[in-house]
């Protein structure tokens, strides 16, 4: 192995010892993670499939940057690697991809994200948010991408939201609306504003486009009684709703000239939205069903694009708004995923091999759960049964009707 992945490794073999997912699977963490170490290159980038060594492409290497960071499965040296390889990729492709994908960005799109891709408001926000990691280390090189910032700021639509690209033939909807906020949000929320040293009108754009954009998710959310939700292509949405409470959640963490009445409408709408994606898991331990959240005939640098989303990788963002890992439908998910890693796989894309970047995320998405419910409740809490759940918690069956 190179000096990339021999860091990474070293990093997962102390990590292990509070992450002891033998307990609770057949395979220690350094097992679930060999995968993810063979397959990335000495510069940093990882292949569109495990074991494919084709197809580097950023959005799938933001993706993975963003859920491996965030449950601290990249140590800072190898976060760093990945996230110079993510810069580089804005603009070029890598030279020994024997399928490079565009060769050409139009004129107008030369801030955003990426080459190989084509530049969408997509691979533009999951690039944007990957650099501002919470460990500090992206934001250095905020000279390198405000201008990519700014490119984002200036993708809204007339209706003041944003599409998966500025384009007659894609429209806007929550899904990228909800993307472009949050990585806009993020860059606009201290500490991060300071260093990219937004001008005047820098300042007036990004505050129009976060109002604008805000006003577009309050003004698409459904409320019902006692569930809320956004829906995509006309339906209720688990993706779309949890993204759109992400981007609210980092918007009310801006300036005071942005977040009060966000915030407002944030503390009354989450409850009810984290109620609604909640009952869209299943009560079994089964798969959660995917979501389309791309889908675009006529896209302007490819002639479709679909993209979909594997929804158990939601649970690490539901547990930062707020849901319990101890919610026993999430439980039966984690049980799920750990019972059957070759499903791990979208079907509409995944042929054979699965996604690295999907592999990263599920694999992100078990072990932010074991790290919340800590070393000693979590083998209990997969291998028993549910009616033992209560039992667990409280030293007694609180499901019990007393005379």
């Amino acid at each position: 192995m190179g000096i990339i992945q021999d860091s990474w490794q070293a990093h997962i073999s102390i990590a292990e010892k509070a992450i002891a997912l033998e307990s609770v699977s057949e395979k220690q963490l350094s097992e679930w993670i060999k995968p993810l170490i063979e397959n990335i290159t000495d510069d940093g980038a990882v292949p569109y499939l495990l074991g494919a060594g084709e197809r580097y492409r950023a959005s799938p290497l933001a993706s993975t940057i963003s859920w491996l960071e965030k449950a601290n499965l990249l140590p800072v040296p190898v976060l760093i690697e990945m996230q110079e390889q993510l810069l580089v990729l804005r603009d070029q492709n890598v030279s020994y991809d024997p399928k490079n994908g565009i060769a050409k960005k139009a004129s107008e799109d030369i801030g955003g994200w990426s080459l190989g891709e084509g530049v969408s408001v997509w691979s533009t926000s999951c690039a944007i948010e990957a650099l501002l990691d919470s460990h500090g280390c992206g934001i250095n090189y905020a000279d390198s991408f405000k201008s990519s910032v700014i490119w984002l700021a200036n993708q809204r639509q007339s209706d003041g939201a944003w599409a998966y690209q500025l384009h007659s033939n894609c429209s806007t909807n929550v899904v990228m609306t909800s993307l472009a906020l949050r990585s806009l949000a993020l860059a606009y929320t201290e500490p991060n504003r300071t260093h990219f040293l937004f001008s005047a009108e820098d300042t007036r754009l990004l505050e129009q486009a976060i109002t604008s954009g805000f006003n577009y998710i309050k003004e698409n959310c459904t409320n019902e009684k006692k569930k809320a939700y956004w829906s995509f292509e006309g339906k209720p949405h688990c993706a779309a709703t949890t993204w759109a409470l992400m981007a609210l959640r980092q918007i009310s963490l801006c300036n005071a000239e942005i977040s009060p009445n966000c915030t407002a409408f944030y503390e009354k709408i989450k409850d009810p939205a984290l109620l609604f994606v909640c009952s869209q898991l299943p009560q079994k331990a089964e798969r959660w069903a995917d979501e389309p959240f791309v889908y675009e005939g006529g896209a302007k640098y490819a002639p479709q694009k679909n993209y979909v989303s594997f929804s158990a990788t939601l649970l690490p963002q539901l547990f930062e708004l707020g849901v319990s890992p101890f919610h026993p439908r999430v439980i039966a998910q984690i049980k799920w995923l750990i019972e059957n890693p070759s499903d791990w796989k979208i079907s509409t894309y995944d042929r054979g091999k699965i996604c690295y970047f999907t592999y990263a995320m599920v694999l992100s998405s078990i072990t932010s759960w074991y790290q919340r419910v800590g070393s000693a409740l979590a083998p209990m809490l997969i291998n028993s049964t549910k009616a033992k759940i209560p039992k667990m918690f409280y030293g007694y069956n609180s499901m019990l009707k007393f005379q």
